[in-house]
């Protein structure tokens, strides 16, 4: 049954809510906002607020409960709109909004580079060995507001150069020697980590991203001890192929809910602790070394990987609250 008349209120917060929308829009097209200068959750913030105000016009509207319901559709459609707009936004102003920043170092003295990168929106690739002659080289590129640091101390082994790159949005690539060792954090709230290394010394990776996809190959490198990958909404994949360089690693998977593929390609002379972790989603393990599959007491879905032949350590655990895990032995 249709409501009473609809009151002027009721029209004038329409209209507002949808001048500010186009208004908005419009603005963040041209570029001629601070809108783009503020973080995900205040676009997120704003959407939610427009959405509350339409279905308080509709209220205060009197409409009839088919239109009540139609106008709250319409209203959660903005909402979804205005996300993906806020997801996408950055990376569309980012010719206009966007500067460089190259840095090289030629100086091969150092021992290792430790690289700390934090995006809310973008990428991380980060390349080692690929070509020898790159000493070390980093593009950048980030909009105004990044802060970037750079210091060197230094050790017994001679310098260390720490390197911290902050930005709300953008890409970061990094072209690594093999004569640098490298440790690298690399956190991406939304978007991208990708890591290649080719016979490099990579001693530590640490990736994670809240809500996209970790990539890494690691073919014989040499020093690793530890390899950590997580995410919450998205995927992981690792790929190890080093038959002879790993000695007492530790590899530790984490995904919220998601999949997590792994491929080792190690040989028996190998020490490698793996762990892997899924509470929604599947794991996926394919290994070149012999092994045996055994299943914990206990346990729902816990199952632990031993393999243990003459100086040969392989072990893991996998743990998948919901979903299946997939083992192939010897693909």
């Amino acid at each position: 049954m249709p409501r009473d008349k609809p009151s002027r209120l009721g029209m004038a917060v329409l209209v507002l809510t949808g001048l500010l929308m186009i208004s908005s829009g419009l603005a963040i097209y041209l570029d001629v906002t601070p809108l783009r200068e503020v973080d995900l959750l205040e676009v997120v913030g704003y959407s939610a607020i427009l959405m509350g105000s339409i279905v308080l016009g509709a209220e205060l509207t009197r409409a009839s409960e088919k239109k009540f319901l139609r106008l709250l559709a319409v209203s959660v459609f903005i909402l979804l709109l205005s996300l993906s707009g806020a997801l996408s936004y950055p990376m569309l102003l980012g010719e206009k909004t966007c500067k460089a920043l190259s840095y090289e170092a030629e100086d091969l003295n150092r021992s290792c580079l430790i690289l700390h990168v934090s995006l809310s929106t973008g990428s991380v690739k980060v390349l080692s060995c690929v070509n020898e002659s790159y000493p070390l080289t980093l593009n950048i590129t980030v909009p105004k507001d990044f802060s970037f640091q750079l210091r060197e101390v230094r050790d017994h082994a001679g310098t260390v150069e720490e390197l911290y790159v902050e930005a709300s949005a953008g890409e970061v690539t990094v072209y690594v020697s093999c004569e640098v060792a490298l440790r690298l954090e690399a956190d991406v709230d939304i978007g991208v980590v990708d890591v290649k290394a080719f016979n490099a010394s990579v001693e530590s990776l640490k990736l994670h991203t809240y809500m996209g996809m970790v990539e890494a190959l690691i073919s014989e490198c040499t020093n690793v001890t530890s390899i950590s990958a997580s995410t919450s909404l998205g995927s992981i994949h690792l790929k190890v192929v080093s038959p002879q360089h790993l000695s007492n690693t530790t590899i530790t998977l984490s995904n919220t809910m998601g999949n997590i593929g792994l491929v080792m390609e190690v040989g028996n002379d190998v020490g490698v602790l793996v762990k892997a972790r899924v509470r929604m989603g599947e794991v996926e393990l394919s290994t070149s070394s012999d092994h045996e599959l055994y299943e914990e007491e206990g346990f729902e879905v816990l199952k632990t990987l031993n393999y243990e032949k003459s100086k040969a350590r392989y072990t893991g655990v996998l743990e998948n609250y919901l979903g299946s895990i997939e083992t192939l032995i010897n693909p």
